[in-house]
């Protein structure tokens, strides 16, 4: 017989993505994909968080400024409902107006009142709330 080379035959080629290639890849691509999604939600919260915040301090600005206006005695709890209607505000916020009396060192608290506004809104699952306090006095 004759002597007869038996090489190697190379059956593995370089061509073509492994299993292990195509895994790494795929985990790469969710993991980009994780984070873009957190940050576009995130930049979400935040927009709509500094909308309604925004809304209720102009809502907040022109309740203030008419008890402002408004006379002494007319200024009660309860009156939110009247702003509530006449400024149109969205069922999404809750204002609250409490009044009561400001108690002064020298006695004078039947001069002075003092105006809790509260409104609270939620975002996105999470409750805010904007409170402002505001002395009203009684003109002489």
């Amino acid at each position: 017989m004759k002597n007869v080379k038996l090489s190697k035959l190379n059956i593995k080629t370089e061509k073509g993505f492994t299993m292990i290639d195509a895994i790494a890849a795929i985990l790469i691509a969710m993991l980009l994909v994780g984070i873009v999604g957190t940050i576009l939600y995130q930049i979400a919260d935040v927009k709509l968080s500094t909308k309604y915040t925004s809304e209720a301090t102009i809502y907040a600005i022109k309740i203030l400024e008419d008890i402002d206006r408004i006379d002494y005695d007319e200024v009660q709890s309860g009156m939110e409902q009247d702003y509530v209607s006449e400024l149109r505000i969205p069922s999404i916020y809750d204002v609250t107006i409490d009044v009561s009396s400001y108690k002064t060192n020298d006695g004078q608290e039947d001069k002075i009142k003092q105006v809790k506004l509260d409104i609270k809104f939620n975002v996105m699952g999470r409750d805010e709330n904007l409170t402002i306090n505001k002395l009203k006095v009684k003109e002489a």
